[in-house]
């Protein structure tokens, strides 16, 4: 045997020595999965790392023998009704109700708290949005709630399904509707969330067709900048942007087709922009036009509230790792009752839901002068 086999320690057959899958394991084990981060710790730990070809199979071994087994829809239904049922605290977590369809394998559940679902009766508009990376399977979870008059979201619940389409959105928002109205009516006819057709379609499936749906402006700006990657002039690109940020401050409709109007003739002349101009106004001026400021008054025309709300899940519900179904359920519930504490109006720092805006004495004096 060689000196430099000695020097290898102990390690299980050709590959990565012992020590370094362990070193490796207990990574992936904290939720840190990314081979490039591995190597990177690896290394400050003057650990030599393995080559990436080894690192990439080893990870995916442990994948597959790490991750849970998925409960069966049996299984699943028995969690949630072991926490369901209206509880006597406000602040208690529950599952509102659940829509599990043994048929079809899909499957739907709501959680909130008493204190969380009261608060649907202080407003009329609805956000919704789904998030993923945090369930082992990649299921999506939805977070719903509305934003007071200062802006600042307040959720009403979470929800997993087994997708996201119509019929998925629809059986949440039918959950959620159900949950509220233990409280009073419960008919919101404002919908705030991205420009998936799946949620506007399950919502008006529940709540009815006469509604006014606001297209969230950061989603919109998204797609627009991934669009205008076919305009070849940067200095045109920027000035096309600051123009439609220009047209969303619109205060009312008859504002918005005026800037629209005006945007088009000032953009319809330029050969370069023809591609880009035809894809925005078919998208964003005809069909998914109600992303500017006075589409809604009041309400927010983006959700960037809700969205903070999903990166809080990831930091401090999760800590950034996914989980399985049944352990992902018991930290949410924990999670909610923590944000349900948080408006308890007799806790320190509560966060109070703002009925109408607060005007600062600095916004008084900057308009008087």
């Amino acid at each position: 045997m060689s000196d430099n086999q000695h020097d290898q320690g102990d390690y299980e057959g050709p590959g990565i020595q012992l020590e370094v899958r362990k070193e490796i394991e207990d990574f992936f084990n904290l939720g840190i999965v990314k081979p490039s981060i591995i190597m990177d710790h690896l290394i400050k730990k003057q650990i030599q790392p393995p080559s990436r070809k080894q690192l990439y199979n080893f990870l995916h071994r442990l994948k597959v023998t790490k991750t849970p087994a998925i409960l069966s829809l049996g299984q699943l239904a028995a969690a949630c009704d072991d926490v369901s049922g209206l509880p006597n605290e406000e602040d208690k977590a529950f599952v509102v109700g659940r829509d599990i369809d043994f048929e079809s394998k899909t499957f739907r559940f709501l959680l909130s708290t008493p204190r969380l679902l009261q608060n649907s009766t202080k407003s009329n508009s609805l956000q919704a949005d789904a998030t993923y990376k945090l369930l082992w399977y990649d299921f999506p979870v939805i977070v719903i709630g509305t934003s007071d008059k200062d802006r600042h979201f307040h959720p009403y619940g979470i929800s997993v399904c087994s997708g996201e389409t119509s019929e998925d959105f629809e059986s949440v928002f039918k959950l959620l509707k159900s949950g509220c109205e233990m409280f009073g009516e419960y008919k919101p006819n404002i919908l705030i969330a991205d420009c998936a057709e799946a949620i506007t379609n399950g919502f008006t499936r529940i709540f009815g067709e006469d509604i006014t749906r606001v297209y969230c402006f950061f989603h919109v700006m998204k797609q627009v900048k991934e669009k205008l990657r076919l305009v070849r002039n940067d200095e045109l690109t920027s000035q096309i942007k600051d123009d439609i940020r220009a047209m969303q401050l619109a205060t009312s409709s008859e504002e918005f087709l005026k800037a629209k109007s005006l945007w088009i003739r000032k953009y319809e002349s330029i050969e370069e922009v023809s591609e880009f101009l035809s894809y925005f106004s078919k998208e964003y001026l005809s069909r998914r036009s109600s992303w500017y400021e006075g589409a809604a008054p009041g309400s927010p025309s983006t959700n960037n509230g809700l969205e903070s709300i999903n990166n809080l899940i990831k930091r401090d519900g999760t800590f950034r790792r996914k989980l399985p179904l049944r352990e992902f359920l018991q930290c949410m519930l924990k999670l909610l009752e923590r944000w349900s504490y948080e408006r308890n109006p007799s806790s320190v720092d509560t966060k109070h839901f703002a009925l109408t805006p607060t005007i600062l004495d600095a916004k008084y004096t900057s308009a008087y002068k």
